[in-house]
C-alpha cells in the first residue's frame, strides 16, 4: 500500500484511559510479538514528534496515532494526540483514530470519541471520513446516519454525494436518489440562509460524473444555471457562470462550456475552464484533443498540472508515446520531472515493467539535476522500491537533503522493505537518520509495515481454518 503524505483524520480523546478491545486480525495472539514490536516503533516516533516544527506536528501526530490504534494502543494514541495544544488540530487528530475504530467494526465508540471534539471544520471532515468509509464497506443506513452530524453544509452535501456515488454499486437504487434528495434538500436550506451557498447546487450537479444522469443532478444542475444568469443580469458577477462552464465541460458538454466562456467578461481566465475539458476530453481518450485543450490554459503551473495529469492518464500506454507527447510541452525541467516521476510511481504501483522505461527518462530529462528540490527524486526512490529495486532506491535516497522529501521517500521505503521480510534493513534505515523529522516516518513506515504483515499473516490464518 503506497503511503500518501495525506492523513485519514484524527481526535483528542478525552476522558477514560482504558484500551480499546479491537475486534480485528492484529489482536491474535500469534501477532502479539509483532503489535508489541510496532507500538515500541510509534512510541519512539512519538517522543520524536514533540520536538517537532508546529506546522509539521499536526500531520505526524495524526498518522502517529492512527497506527497505535490500529495496534490495539488506544492510550497510546490518546497520549499523542495529547502533544497537540490547540483543539482544532486534536480535532483533526481523532479523525485517524476514529477511522480505524470504524475500520473494525467499532464504529459507536468512534462516533463517541469524535462527539467530544472542537465542533468545526476538522470533526466535520473527520465525520465525513467515516461516512466514506461506512458507505464504501455497504452501510447505508449507518453512512447517512454518521453524514448528518456534520455541520457545515458544503461538507455535508459532500459526504451525501460521496455517499450516493458508493451506492451505485448496490442493489437498491432508491439509495442513490435518498442520498442526493437529502443533499438538495440541505443547499436549498442552507442558500435561503446564504445565497453563496448556491455553490452547492453545483457540487451535487458534478456527481453525475462518476454516476450518470438523476433526476436529482438534473435538477441541481437546472437551480444552478438559473442562479448563475440571475446573478449576472442583476449584478454584473459572472463568478458562477465560469464555475458552470467548467462544470458543464466535465459532465463533456464542451460547446456549452466554451459558449459561457464567450460570456464572460474580455480578459476573464478560461483556464480553469480548459482544465475541465482537457480532463474531460481524457475520459474519451482524446489525446490530442486533450493536449490542445491544456495548450490554451495560460498560467504555467496550471497547464503543467493539465499535462502532467495527461501523461498520468497514458502511463499503460507501454512506448509511452502519448505520455512523452504530454511531457514535452511542459517547459521547465523541475516540473518536467515531476510528470515524469509521477508517471513512473503510478507504473509501478501495479508493477507494470514499463516503469523502468519512465525511470530512464526521468534520469535523461532531469540530468545533473539528481538532487534538484521539487524535482519528483522522491517519487523515483519509491517507484524503485514498489519494483523491489531497494538497492537503487537507496542509493538514490542518499541524494535527497530535504528532510521532508525524505520523510515521505523513507515512509514508504521503510514499509515495503518490511513487507519483503527486511526488517532489519528498515530498522538500520530508521536508527541511522540524522534527521528527527525524516525519522519519525522512516519509524511509521517500519512499524505500518509490521503491522500489514501482521494483518495479513493473521487473515491467511483464518481463511485457512474456514
Amino acid at each position: 500500500m503506497l503511503l500518501l503524505p495525506i492523513l485519514v483524520a484524527a481526535c483528542f480523546i478525552s476522558g477514560s484511559t482504558q484500551t480499546a478491545q479491537l475486534d480485528s486480525p492484529q489482536t491474535s495472539s500469534s501477532t502479539a510479538p509483532e503489535l508489541l514490536q510496532a507500538r515500541q516503533l510509534l512510541l519512539e516516533a512519538s517522543m520524536l514528534a514533540k520536538r517537532a516544527l508546529k506546522r509539521q506536528q499536526g500531520v505526524m501526530v495524526a498518522n502517529i496515532s492512527g497506527q497505535l490504534m490500529r495496534a490495539g494502543d488506544l492510550p497510546a494514541a490518546q497520549a499523542t494526540i495529547g502533544l497537540l495544544k490547540e483543539p482544532e488540530a486534536q480535532a483533526e487528530a481523532t479523525g485517524s483514530v476514529a477511522w480505524s475504530l470504524t475500520k473494525s467494526g467499532q464504529v459507536e465508540t468512534a462516533l463517541r470519541l469524535l462527539a467530544v471534539t472542537k465542533a468545526g471544520n476538522n470533526r466535520d471532515v473527520a465525520y465525513l471520513q467515516v461516512a466514506q468509509l461506512l458507505a464504501d464497506k455497504g452501510d447505508f443506513d449507518q453512512a447517512m446516519r454518521v453524514a448528518h452530524f456534520i455541520e457545515n453544509p458544503y461538507r455535508l452535501t459532500d459526504a451525501l454525494v460521496r455517499i450516493a456515488s458508493f451506492q451505485t454499486r448496490d442493489t437498491d437504487p432508491s439509495h442513490v436518489s435518498q442520498a442526493l434528495q437529502a443533499a438538495l434538500k440541505v443547499a436549498e436550506t442552507a442558500t435561503k440562509l446564504d445565497p453563496a451557498c448556491a455553490v452547492i447546487f453545483n457540487n451535487i450537479a458534478l456527481v453525475e460524473r462518476e454516476i450518470g444522469p438523476t433526476p436529482e443532478t438534473t435538477s441541481a444542475l437546472q437551480t444552478f444555471t438559473t442562479i448563475a444568469v440571475a446573478r449576472k443580469d442583476k449584478t454584473g458577477e459572472t463568478d458562477y457562470l465560469h464555475q458552470l462552464a467548467e462544470t458543464r465541460a466535465q459532465l463533456g458538454d464542451t460547446t456549452g462550456a466554451l459558449q459561457i466562456v464567450q460570456a464572460l467578461p474580455k480578459g476573464s481566465s478560461a483556464d480553469s475552464i480548459y482544465l475541465a475539458i482537457s480532463d474531460e476530453a481524457l475520459l474519451h481518450s482524446s489525446v490530442t484533443k486533450a493536449i490542445a485543450a491544456a495548450s490554451q490554459i495560460s498560467e504555467p503551473s496550471m497547464r503543467d498540472f493539465a499535462l502532467q495529469h495527461i501523461a498520468e492518464a497514458r502511463s499503460s500506454d507501454a512506448g509511452l508515446t502519448d505520455a512523452r507527447r504530454a511531457v514535452e510541452k511542459i517547459e521547465t525541467v523541475q516540473a518536467k520531472g515531476r510528470a515524469i516521476a509521477n508517471l513512473a510511481l503510478k507504473q509501478s504501483q501495479v508493477h507494470d515493467p514499463v516503469a523502468y522505461q519512465t525511470i530512464q527518462l526521468w534520469r535523461e530529462t532531469v540530468g545533473d539535476g539528481v538532487g534538484l528540490p521539487a524535482s519528483g527524486q522522491d517519487k523515483i526512490v519509491v517507484a524503485y522500491a514498489l519494483l523491489g529495486e531497494f538497492a537503487n532506491a537507496r542509493q538514490l535516497l542518499d541524494s535527497l537533503r530535504d528532510p521532508e522529501d525524505r520523510a515521505w521517500a523513507l515512509w514508504n521505503l521503510t514499509g515495503f522493505l518490511v513487507q519483503k521480510g527486511r526488517l532489519q534493513e528498515a530498522l538500520d534505515l530508521a536508527t541511522n537518520e540524522s534527521s528527527d523529522h525524516a525519522k519519525v516516518y522512516a519509524l511509521l513506515g517500519t512499524a505500518t509495515g509490521i503491522l500489514d504483515r501482521a494483518e495479513y499473516d493473521a487473515q491467511a490464518m483464518a481463511e485457512k481454518k474456514q
